[in-house]
């Protein structure tokens, strides 16, 4: 059976009486673009800085590649990249220097700088000094520096994070091909919720410090139920009847007369019971829910107490 790249069971971490963390479950698979949400202070810095063995976790356990980072922390790291906040750079080196001191410290040949460099798109930049580049060029060499030991997984904290909208993008495009140019999964924590739309294929979403929800984004959007907007000539009756037929108002839009159902009614057989109590219905049709509303529905709701 093989490996998966990432997988968290039952993490907590406490700060004296403060739960950073209080359950965490996580499973990356291979080839993935994970993107790891949560409002401020949900505990994602506080995950990352677990997997990454950088503190030491009070329960559960990480395993990179089926190594548990607690037993193997040196087995364990030794596929994963990471670019963590803004890289940490020579200025008064070069950038293909830079990737020589990796090459050294990590004891891997300087042969691996051209592909890398390749892979970021800085082959044309590489003799320039860091100290000269642009902030985006700078995050590029972190990321080329974080794929010179061939990851088998790549951690990513804020990526297009101070980057303009031309920066973002060509960011964010470089990230998708990762999986596929170079073989790593990616795990990119974010908190811009567009980013992430246009470029991940699984997401795990943190609240209080629990995971409440991991797994592909067409799931998160089936998880949270069906979305119509509806608009009609009366829309008190028509909400009504919505609700004996399964469904419930999300949203309200008095001044057009047009609302949103939630539920997991029936569309068809709401419109005709619509139609046969004599309510003039010009639009009946399913919304696609946006990352950004499953985001806020799954961490605005109130955290469920577990069963006793």
């Amino acid at each position: 059976m093989t490996e998966l790249p990432l997988d968290i069971r039952g993490l907590a971490k406490r700060y004296g009486r403060v739960d950073a963390v209080r359950r965490v479950d996580l499973a990356v698979p291979q080839g993935a673009i994970y993107g790891f949400l949560g409002p401020n202070g949900a505990g994602k810095t506080t995950t990352i800085r677990c997997l990454l063995g950088l503190i030491r976790a009070d329960a559960g356990t990480v395993r990179v590649d089926g190594h548990d980072i607690r037993r193997n922390r040196r087995a364990a790291l030794a596929r994963v990249g990471a670019v963590v906040e803004t890289p940490a750079l020579y200025p008064n080196l070069t950038g293909y220097e830079n990737l020589q001191l990796a090459c050294r410290y990590l004891d891997l040949p300087k042969a691996r700088i051209g592909a890398v460099l390749e892979t970021v798109e800085m082959t044309r930049d590489a003799r320039r000094k860091v100290g000269q580049y642009s902030l985006g060029m700078r995050q590029r060499l972190g990321l080329a520096r974080a794929l010179i030991g061939e990851p088998r997984l790549l951690i990513l904290d804020e990526p297009t994070n101070g980057l303009d909208p031309s920066g973002m993008r060509d960011m964010r495009a470089l990230i998708r091909d990762l999986p596929e140019r170079t073989g790593a999964t990616v795990f990119m924590s974010s908190h811009l919720l567009s980013e992430v739309e246009q470029i991940a294929t699984h997401v795990g979403v943190m609240r209080q410090g629990e995971t409440v929800f991991d797994g592909a984004i067409g799931a998160l959007a089936a998880r949270t139920g069906q979305r119509l907007e509806v608009r009609c000539d009366k829309p008190d009756a028509a909400i009504a009847l919505a609700g004996a037929q399964g469904f419930a108002v999300f949203s309200r839009d008095d001044a057009t007369g047009s609302f949103i159902l939630s539920g997991d009614g029936d569309p068809a057989r709401l419109n005709a019971a619509l139609v046969g109590a004599g309510i003039a219905v010009s639009a009946l049709a399913p919304l696609r829910a946006d990352l950004e509303s499953l985001f806020l529905d799954l961490t605005s709701a109130p955290r469920k107490e577990a069963a006793a």
